[in-house]
């Protein structure tokens, strides 16, 4: 089923992030269950009017991308045990966001700046955007990762 294929990759996903990020704290973040199905159940829904409107049966990579990172920035299915001012809490969901659509795209963390980085999220937190925007966004950063080869920043 899809909803559980998609609820393991975020749930894998989350668990890396909170393996790697460790020494700086990171492991006090959970993910509320009945948010991330929010999420889940949203993403599918979304994906499903889509491809209906577009009479198209495929969900590919920059879509399942794009409908993801708006999910989670949205419903913010990431919370932490206790409060913190750092911003790096504050914009978990969203770097989280953007750490999946890589992942998902196949892109290496380490080819985008941390400029770009910084950019999509504040935009994910204090912007109105919008899946189609995203799309866009991952369409290129996609096209960047596969044209210029090797391990450089592609942007």
């Amino acid at each position: 089923m899809m909803i559980d294929s998609i609820t393991a990759t975020i749930a894998e996903q989350f668990e890396w992030l909170r393996t790697r990020g460790r020494s700086s704290g990171l492991s006090g973040l959970r993910m509320a269950p009945c948010l991330i199905n929010v999420v889940v159940v949203s993403l599918v829904k979304a994906l499903e009017r889509f491809e209906s409107f577009h009479e198209s049966d495929n969900s590919e990579a920059h879509k399942q991308a794009a409908f993801s990172s708006y999910w989670l920035s949205k419903v913010k299915p990431i919370v932490t045990e206790t409060y913190h001012r750092h911003t790096m809490y504050i914009t978990v969901n969203e770097s989280f966001a953007f750490m999946l659509a890589l992942h998902l795209l196949g892109i290496n963390q380490r080819r985008i700046s941390d400029e770009f980085m910084e950019e999509f999220v504040y935009s994910l937190y204090f912007r109105d955007t919008s899946p189609r925007q995203m799309f866009y966004t991952f369409a290129m950063l996609d096209r960047l990762n596969k044209a210029v080869p090797g391990t450089s920043v592609i942007i």
